[in-house]
């Protein structure tokens, strides 16, 4: 009985196991069963009259065997628990190994497949060009010529009928770049064959040598410079290994170094199989400043004359371009930015002139050492044209007359305007120079006179640059200045107090200039013109009586108050605001630094210092100035400053009644904005409250 329960436990299993197997592939079955056959070989010897013993207990007992058998049908993985574990081992090694024969057909059929298509193409392409060849004799190559074939043609002309394609991607081969190269060798042809279908690509060399040339592929010519050729440093090929770098072809023909622009050298050679390299250096011809000097004025380093096309705008100040200086290049700012006495003159360019102008300026400055001998013989002053005398290296100075001499031309000076300027050059201890060309029918030669070191004359701040700066934009004249690109001028919408110290706005219907910008954000503005209305100028007068001649906005009579509470009528009053101010007032004469009180005020409308940025005569194109008020207050009776029409500043004693213009300073609005415009005097911003 034991012995026949095992019989029907046996085959109980194996009719359960074979079921279940139903879902399974084949290869599955027979390992299964393979497995299940080798562990019951004890039984299989008699295995005919087992399955029928066995078939003969099933139909007893199927009423108690029938719940089984459903729930292994449920669960067929079931059966896979009651083998062994070594029978359970077995069946995983098998399966293992037979994923890792699937995977390896696969790599086959994924690999191996296409590469004998893609070899098969290589081979019907390059006998399609000898079929070619055959049929036209009379192209094969000789001597050391190579013959190239592209698939293209071959296509073309019949020999090839059938489509090539990428395996993988069956997309269609390269008809352009793929080619068989033939090349005679002794008495017969080799033949390279170059196939392109996608990523797939024949292993024969088709990349042309590896050309090295000497310095930079990109370099920098400055206008009007020579090209001179770099050369090639050394030429290599997969095939014929080092060549010689005479073979290359080098064509700089398209460089003109006359035009700005980039150009290209061009350096190419071909290997023994034909394929071809060109290489190629680019040429940027630039303007660079110094080239540019030395072709304007002829090599002699200085412009001369009238007016010479010498005009820079940079960072809100517009300078003209005197000379080349070693390493640097010196300009001198077209207008007096203000007036000062001499004594006074580095110390108002350290505090006033450098902290005012834009950091985008004062980047591109460099240090330099400027001229100032003392001239003692003032008939021989304008003939003077080298300088024995400098400065240590500092960031601004101002003319000398050394300039002003070498700045000479047939036509006139270009230095010498309305204005009367500091020259640096003294000729005692208490007398200086100074530019003047309304009196240079008095002294013809020169146009250089002296004057008194107490007395405040214009300044016009002298600083350098670096002779490589690039020029970016401009042709030199009055109205397209050249540019360096050291700065941009204002968006639509940017705030107005972001903009820089000497860029114009237009507001009111006139032109101001930007003086600074406060640390509450305001922005002091100054009229470029004096007031006016219906055509007249606006002027006014101290009342006779006063004591003094002090500045007072709280006075009535006093010019102070009359400014602050009339200019209203002519001035658009929405976008400024009330800001304080300070009156100096001095114990006698006017002098930067000099000693004086201050009183301060917080008004809407008020004049210039002397001292302040931009304060001095404006001599341009556009505007006739007139003479206007200073600020500047004296505790001596009768003494005033003014700007007289002449271009000359006058502190000193003047009798009541004397009624003069006026040139005003306002403070606008923090959130005022900028709608469009560039900032320069012929283009103002024009502006709107944010």
């Amino acid at each position: 009985m034991e012995d026949n329960k095992e019989v029907i436990v046996n085959n109980n299993e194996n009719n359960t196991i074979s079921n279940a197997n139903n879902s399974f592939n084949d290869v599955n079955n027979n390992v299964e069963n393979n497995t299940i056959n080798e562990s019951n070989s004890s039984i299989s010897t008699n295995d005919n009259n087992v399955i029928e013993n066995v078939n003969s207990s099933n139909e007893l007992n199927q009423d108690n065997l029938s719940n089984q058998e459903n729930t292994n049908l449920v669960n067929p993985s079931s059966k896979l628990d009651r083998l062994t574990d070594k029978e359970k081992n077995r069946y995983r090694k098998i399966t293992k190994i037979a994923i890792v024969i699937a995977v390896i057909l696969l790599i086959i059929l994924l690999l191996i497949v296409p590469f004998i298509k893609f070899k098969s193409y290589e081979k019907d392409f390059e006998n399609a060009c000898k079929r070619y060849l055959d049929a036209k004799s009379n192209m094969y190559p000789t001597g050391k010529r190579v013959k190239t074939f592209t698939l293209d043609s071959l296509y073309k002309m019949g020999y090839v009928s059938s489509d090539y394609y990428n395996p993988y991607t069956h997309k269609a081969c390269s008809t352009v770049n793929s080619w068989v190269k033939v090349v005679k060798s002794d008495d017969d042809y080799k033949y390279y064959t170059y196939l392109e279908c996608g990523f797939m690509k024949s292993s024969v060399d088709h990349d042309g040598p590896k050309i090295s040339l000497n310095g930079d592929t990109e370099i920098e010519l400055g206008r009007y410079e020579e090209y001179k050729e770099l050369g090639v440093k050394s030429v290599k090929d997969n095939t014929d290994g080092q060549m010689s770098v005479d073979d290359v072809k080098i064509d700089s023909s398209d460089v003109d170094t006359n035009k700005i622009g980039t150009y290209s050298v061009t350096y190419t050679i071909s290997d023994s199989l034909g394929n071809k390299t060109t290489e190629t250096r680019k040429v940027k011809v630039v303007q660079k400043l110094a080239a540019t000097i030395l072709k304007e004025t002829g090599g002699s380093n200085y412009y001369t004359g009238d007016s010479p096309n010498n005009y820079m705008y940079l960072s809100g100040q517009l300078f003209r371009i005197m000379s080349i200086d070693g390493d640097a290049v010196k300009l001198v700012s077209e207008f007096d930015i203000a007036n000062v006495n001499y004594s006074g003159i580095e110390d108002w360019l350290n505090d006033v002139y450098m902290n005012n102008i834009a950091d985008s300026l004062k980047k591109i400055i460099v240090k330099n050492k400027y001229c100032n001998m003392e001239i003692t013989d003032e008939e021989n002053a304008g003939n003077i044209k080298e300088c024995t005398s400098y400065t240590n290296e500092r960031d601004v100075y101002y003319l000398s007359a050394i300039d002003i001499n070498n700045a000479n031309g047939e036509d006139g000076n270009y230095l010498l305007n309305r204005s009367k300027s500091w020259l640096s050059n003294k000729k005692s201890k208490n007398v200086a120079y100074t530019s003047d060309d309304q009196y240079i029918s008095l002294y013809p030669s020169s146009g250089l006179l002296t004057e008194n070191i107490s007395n405040n004359f214009g300044v016009k701040p002298v600083i350098s640059i670096d002779k490589n700066s690039i020029i970016v934009g401009g042709n030199g004249s009055f109205s397209n200045p050249y540019r360096l690109g050291e700065f941009k001028k204002a968006k639509s919408g940017e705030k107005l107090n972001t903009r820089l110290s000497g860029e114009y706005i237009e507001y009111s219907d006139q032109t101001w200039q930007i003086m600074n910008v406060e640390d509450d954000g305001t922005i002091k503005i100054i009229s470029n013109e004096v007031l006016t209305s219906d055509g007249y100028n606006l002027t006014v007068d101290y009342s006779i009586g006063n004591k003094a001649s002090i500045y007072n906005p709280k006075q009535s009579g006093n010019i102070g108050y009359i400014i602050n509470n009339r200019s209203g009528g002519y001035i658009d009053t929405d976008y400024l605001v009330n800001h304080e101010i300070s009156v100096p007032i001095y114990d006698k004469s006017f002098t930067y630094k000099g000693n004086s009180d201050t009183k301060k005020y917080k008004v809407k409308f008020s004049i210039p210092s002397i001292y302040d940025m931009y304060a001095a005569y404006r001599v341009n194109y556009y505007y006739n100035l007139y003479n206007y008020w200073y600020i500047d207050s004296s505790k001596t009776k009768t003494y005033v400053c003014i700007m007289t029409d002449n271009g000359i500043p006058y502190c000193d004693s003047i009798l009541s009644g004397n009624s003069i213009g006026i040139r005003l300073v306002v403070y606008l609005n923090e959130n005022v904005q900028v709608v469009s415009g560039k900032g320069t005097l012929d283009s103002p911003y024009v502006i709107a409250k944010g």
